[in-house]
């Protein structure tokens, strides 16, 4: 059994790494164990064990090890419910309770889940849960764009699909004509300084 202070290379305790451990006890409950002498140099750094370190937490409860998390509103890092995602939509937290949490995503969880905004919109105008082959359309293009005037209900993803191919056509051919365009401009220029 080693001394409290002692300390050794990762590779002698058959850790990974280079670092150095020194041997140490707890400050609450004196259980003894290795903690590496980067961390014990970090600023902030208690010098209790992980049981410990939970017990002292506020949100923890003294009965048990597993954190008692409040979820949604009651959750300190509640931001009001509305995330925007990465590809530009918008989601929108939803209880369990709540008529339209059957139609949120596969992450269901205890305290509720989040559903795109945009389908909520369009639910909420039908009255009524969307099924999930459904798919709501922006019309303009814009994903954070959801009045519902700007949003269409389509029966199935192929048509979304059509659209979205024709839109996309439309814009390559806007894009072609204007180069050819400015490269006339740009020859008829040419041709006026020769002659």
């Amino acid at each position: 059994m080693p001394e409290i202070g002692e300390i050794r290379k990762a590779a002698e305790l058959g850790y990974k790494g280079k670092d150095k451990y020194q041997w140490i006890a707890c400050a609450g409950c004196g259980n003894e164990r290795w903690v590496s002498i980067y961390r014990l140099n970090q600023v902030g750094y208690s010098g209790l064990c992980f049981r410990c370190r939970l017990k002292s937490y506020t949100k923890y409860s003294a009965n048990s090890l597993k954190p008692s998390w409040e979820g949604g509103e009651k959750n300190p890092n509640w931001k009001g419910g509305r995330i925007c995602c990465l590809d530009g939509y918008i989601k929108v937290f939803v209880t369990p309770g709540d008529f339209f949490y059957p139609m949120t995503q596969a992450s269901k969880r205890r305290w509720g889940a989040y559903i795109l905004e945009h389908r909520l919109v369009m639910a909420k105008h039908l009255k009524r849960c969307l099924l999930p082959w459904e798919v709501v359309h922006h019309k303009n293009g814009v994903r954070d764009d959801n009045r519902i005037e700007n949003l269409q209900l389509l029966p199935d993803g192929k048509y979304h699909l059509s659209d979205n191919f024709l839109k996309a056509q439309l814009k390559r051919l806007v894009r072609r004509m204007n180069k050819l365009e400015q490269e006339n401009r740009e020859l008829k220029r040419l041709l006026a300084e020769v002659t």
